[in-house]
């Protein structure tokens, strides 16, 4: 089926152009009629739509109807245009971080995926306005990587494509300046002056205008400069003033301009960023042995990093180095709207401290940079442009001639000016431990930090090393010297908010607000995920992980992830994983609680855990009980775990948040949540087995056990009781397992669950034995053994017949337990299940030990070990290294028993088997002895 005429081609544009989003029918007819929609628009519209619901019908939930509209729902990187945004904004990332050739090719790539003008074919001028906002994004793409391109010495590759594109489009000035830059790059001088002649020709007959400043600048440096020298883009001397006196290249009288020396304050009591001040000593020594070079840095960071202190600390060590002055100018970018300082406005601040006088001060921003770049000229100076919103309002102010270096603080990471202007990107992070200590030191003396250390270190924490916390911390405790350091950790530390002790009426040293004038300028989606990310509570957020939370498309979600990211309210700490410092996360927290999807948001998060733990589970024990999960909510996309240590690598980054999963779930009073506590407490059981974490399996099922009984879940409650007798039994506290597993097995033997209730008995038979109850042990063996013949498969019966004989053992029936054991094995050899093959081999080792076989207990001993250690499985490898140690002792090599006691005591206390040091340390001085 095709998709029809005109029409149904208008509709559907729409939609794709909304993707996601409701589109009313006003909206569509408005389109699909160009604003004079006939009175049978709507009907014509429900057609449409039925139409393309019938070309979509292998996929019917693509196009959704709902009260207000229409919605097209696609999946995570259907629509080219996400795509693009995605790539683009990768490559921006990797230009800050001076990766140029990569910058480069992920443009191509996301250049690539353009075919033809956008919307092609199609009338009206809705459609027009839409394709030339779509081709503007291809253009702005095509010319950030030509300049990128440039910067790494590509002229002459890249003559043809600028060139047919500048003729394509001669009024674009930015396309022209790539072509001049590129032809000059070349050698070829006499084509630059040329097309910048005749582009200058078309401007004036079309637009009746001369070329912009951009242009003209770099007509003058790229083409002019190497002959005429910087001093070409100054404009001509306004003349002599009437008295006669000597000019300077401002008009104005020569004493009149002045060497202005505007710095800030230097910070009483900075301290730390030796690295950064490192590097910017680095930079200023290039702006002396590079001719020519105006040296930009841009320093980024979140927001109370300490950007303008370690600025105007630095500028002022090297204020020497700038005889011709120092110059300061507030941008406020990142404050009350009404308070930004336009370009404009910042350049005339600029000119009147370098003595411009008011009635010489021209009007408009192009005149201003002109006049501000002139008397510059020939100058040694630096700028210090602080809290700058984005590249934009700081590229007006760049002078154009050498032996000035500019700094730029921001919160942006002032990509443009990376990109554009070769500025050099030094990110300020928050400070190191050490670092925090020592500005503590400097504001409080010696004496008193000293005199605390762990009043000092919980301030610290509490402030999480973010320099404007800690200068707040330091005042309040500065302020009243009776106040003990003590006193300011404890507010901090039971403060309501996190944020709470950090108020205050100055709303420049108030964390809250500063905090949200970096949030308010944050686009929709970029806001809805930061205040979303407020819910996660893990270390890092993965992108599967932050689409889920959302509800969208991974391409979407790395589009806000990469705003945050630029925004310096998200760092990404390794590939593909994001994270912030606990003062910013608590600041999401409070915008999160203010959003009406935040419970949904909670939903969705816990959703896509509990179905990728399970997944992941299934990796860690093949013979895992499946249990019924509760359906995903819309726009949850659980990962794919493939394998083991795909499974064991997702679990060690996702911890944290899967933990501190089964308390959200069982705080929450959703009742979509109200079977994720017990399930998601059970799916970290062999995660927290293989890494002997039982004191927190131990709390989580305790919590999911309250959880389940509270709200009827009798499922939930035998399997968190099945969990807690599992953690009791490896802590050590058998009364308290045999509560819980007996509790666990009356719930499962009532619902008829004979799985669920044989794999309880089983836990209680290893319980018993290690408290040498083998009596009790094996009526539970027995009974076990029973429930899995009867009811469970293959895998079900060797590890039932492992534990019936290992109980077996342990009475001294060493020739009855052979027989299970032996069985058991064949049926794990048949299955391929080495991970359980590897305790039966550790059974019969046992079982050979005690008969006096030592040759076929060593060889049971050491195929479980190199299987448990194949299935990277530290926990339980303490099993054979202590029987292997015990067969050494048997046949009197005290030193290769010691050996392999050590191996299993280090194991031990690797993992946390607290429970088998004694018994180990035993043995290692029952070698002792007989070494003696």
């Amino acid at each position: 089926m095709t998709l029809g005429g005109v029409r149904s081609q208008l509709v559907l544009a729409c939609l794709l152009l909304h993707a996601g989003a409701t589109v009313t029918v006003d909206q569509l007819a408005d389109l699909v009629w160009d604003g004079a929609p006939p009175q049978t628009a709507r009907k014509q519209i429900q057609t449409v739509v039925y139409q393309l619901r019938r070309l979509f019908a292998a996929a019917p939930e693509v196009v959704h109807t709902d009260s207000a509209g229409y919605r097209l729902v696609l999946a995570a990187d259907q629509l080219d245009v996400d795509r693009f945004s995605a790539m683009v904004l990768d490559a921006r990332a990797r230009a800050s971080r001076a990766d140029l050739g990569g910058a480069v090719e992920q443009f191509r790539s996301a250049l690539r995926l353009w075919r033809g003008r956008p919307l092609a074919g199609l009338p009206g001028r809705t459609v027009e306005r839409h394709a030339t906002h779509l081709e503007e994004l291809r253009l702005a793409a095509l010319e950030e990587c030509a300049e990128i391109e440039l910067r790494l010495g590509r002229h002459r590759q890249l003559i043809p494509e600028l060139r047919a594109l500048a003729d394509e489009l001669p009024l674009r000035e930015r396309l022209t300046g790539l072509l001049i830059t590129a032809l000059a790059g070349d050698g070829r001088q006499a084509e630059a002056i040329s097309t910048y002649h005749e582009r200058a020709a078309i401007l004036r007959e079309e637009l009746g205008v001369d070329p912009g400043p951009m242009l003209h600048a770099v007509y003058v440096e790229k083409v002019l400069g190497a002959e005429r020298g910087a001093s070409a883009a100054a404009p001509p001397p306004a003349g002599p003033p009437p008295d006669g006196e000597p000019v300077d290249a401002a008009g104005e009288p020569a004493q009149a301009l002045v060497a202005p020396a505007q710095l800030p304050v230097d910070v009483t009591g900075f301290a730390g960023r030796a690295e950064a001040i490192a590097r910017l000593d680095q930079l200023a020594d290039r702006m002396g042995a590079e001719r020519g070079t105006v040296v930009i840095v841009g320093l980024a960071g979140t927001a109370g990093v300490g950007k303008t202190a370690l600025a105007v600390h630095w500028a002022h060590r090297v204020a020497h180095r700038f005889p011709d002055g120092q110059m300061y100018v507030n941008l406020r970018g990142y404050g009350p709207a009404s308070e930004v300082t336009p370009p404009d406005e910042a350049a005339r601040v600029l000119l009147d401290g370098l003595g411009v006088s008011i009635k010489r001060m021209p009007v408009g921003l192009d005149a201003r940079t002109a006049l501000y770049r002139s008397v510059m000229s020939g100058r040694r100076m630096l700028v210090l442009l602080d809290n700058a919103r984005d590249a934009a309002q700081v590229r007006p102010l760049l002078p154009a001639s050498s032996g000035c270096l500019v700094l730029v603080t921001s919160r942006s990471d002032l990509a443009g000016l990376v990109v554009s202007e070769g500025a050099v990107p030094l990110p300020v992070d928050v400070l190191s431990h050490d670092e925090a200590r020592n500005l503590l030191r400097e504001r409080l003396g010696t004496s008193r930090i000293e005199q605390e250390p762990a009043a000092v270190e919980e301030i610290i924490d509490r402030c999480a090393r973010l320099p404007l916390a800690l200068a707040i911390a330091a005042a309040r405790a500065a302020i009243d010297p009776r106040k003990s350091l003590s006193d300011v950790a404890r507010r901090l530390a039971e403060a309501e908010s996190h944020l709470d002790p950090f108020a205050g009426p100055d709303t420049t040293t108030d964390i809250r607000a500063v905090f949200s004038w970096s949030y308010q300028l944050l686009r929709p989606a970029a806001a809805r995920l930061f205040r979303l990310l407020g819910l996660h509570h893990g270390d890092a957020i993965s992108v599967p992980v932050a689409a889920s939370l959302t509800g969208t498309a991974p391409s979407q979600v790395m589009s806000a992830l990469a705003e945050l990211v630029s925004a310096h309210l998200l760092t990404e700490i390794e590939a593909g994983r994001y994270g912030f410092h606990d003062l910013l996360r608590a600041f999401a927290r409070e915008q999160a609680a203010a959003d009406p999807d935040a419970g949904q948001g909670l939903r969705r998060l816990l959703d896509h855990y509990l179905h990728t733990a399970a997944s992941a589970a299934r990796h860690l024990d093949a013979s895992r009980r499946t249990v019924p999960l509760p359906e995903p909510a819309p726009g949850v996309v659980p990962e794919s775990i493939t394998s083991q240590d795909h499974a064991m690598a997702w679990f060690n980054c996702e911890y944290r948040a899967l933990l501190t999963g089964v308390s959200l779930a069982a705080g929450s009073d959703d009742v979509g949540l109200a079977l994720h506590p017990a399930r998601l407490a059970r799916t970290l059981t062999d995660y927290q087995k293989r890494t002997g974490r039982w004191s927190e399996a131990l709390a989580a099922h305790r919590v999911a056990e309250v959880a389940a009984r509270q709200r009827g879940d009798r499922l939930g409650e035998g399997l968190a009781l099945h969990g807690l007798a599992r953690a009791q039994m490896q802590l050590g506290d058998i009364d308290s397992v045999r509560d819980a597993a007996m509790r666990a097995v009356s719930i499962f033997r009532a619902a008829g669950l004979h799985l669920a209730e044989a794999d309880v008995h089983r836990s209680i038979v290893v319980a018993l034995s290690r408290v040498d109850c083998h009596v009790e042990a094996l009526t539970h063996a027995e009974r076990q053994a029973e429930l899995y013949a009867e009811y469970g498969n293959a895998a079900d019966r060797a590890n039932s017949l492992n534990t019936y004989g290992l109980t077996l053992a342990k009475l001294g029936r060493y020739d009855e337990a052979l027989d299970p054991l032996e069985r058991a094995l064949k049926i794990q050899h048949e299955l391929d299940d080495d991970y359980a093959a590897a305790f039966i081999h550790d059974s019969l080792g046992l079982v050979h030990l005690w008969l006096g076989r030592l040759q076929d207990a060593d060889a049971h001993y050491r195929r479980s070990l190199e299987l448990f250690d194949q299935e990277g499985d530290r926990y339980a490898m303490v099993y054979p290294l202590t029987g292997l140690g015990d067969v050494r002792a048997a046949d009197a090599d005290a030193s290769g028993a010691r050996d392999c006691y050590e191996r299993a005591l280090a194991h031990c206390r690797q993992v946390g088997r607290h429970h088998w040091v004694p018994r180990l340390s035993q043995r290692l001085s029952n070698c002792a002895d007989q070494r003696a």
